[in-house]
């Protein structure tokens, strides 16, 4: 049985939802890290996009890898420049921690915030 949103996901264009992914691991290597693949990462949301919606869909996946020391990472530009676009309904990741930094996550949600209140 799925399970279904209350109020539903609704698309911004009346017609398809366009979601944007953000995935991220520290060192895909194997034996480096215990958190979840790139690809387990994608197929996560996927399940719980099937799961919550049967709106048609537009996804864009950012994926990328590197150590959390670096804030200047390219995933992290790109995700930010995708946000500026405002052509999102919905933003899913598993840990936004992951993709972006302290107050640069904050601010990331407060950009998103202020593109759907347009």
């Amino acid at each position: 049985m799925s399970k279904k949103l209350d109020p539903p996901l609704a698309p911004c264009n009346g017609r398809t939802l366009e979601v944007l992914i953000l995935c991220r691991v520290s060192d895909p290597a194997p034996g480096k890290q215990d958190e979840k693949s790139l690809d387990d990462q994608e197929a996560e949301r996927h399940e719980w996009l099937t799961d919550n919606t049967e709106l048609p869909l537009n996804i864009t996946v950012i994926a990328g890898s590197g150590s959390g020391e670096y804030l200047d990472r390219e995933e992290s530009a790109r995700a930010l420049g995708e946000l500026e676009t405002a052509k999102y309904d919905l933003i899913l990741t598993e840990d936004l921690g992951r993709i972006l930094r302290r107050v640069r996550a904050y601010l990331f949600c407060e950009a998103a915030g202020a593109q759907a209140a347009l």
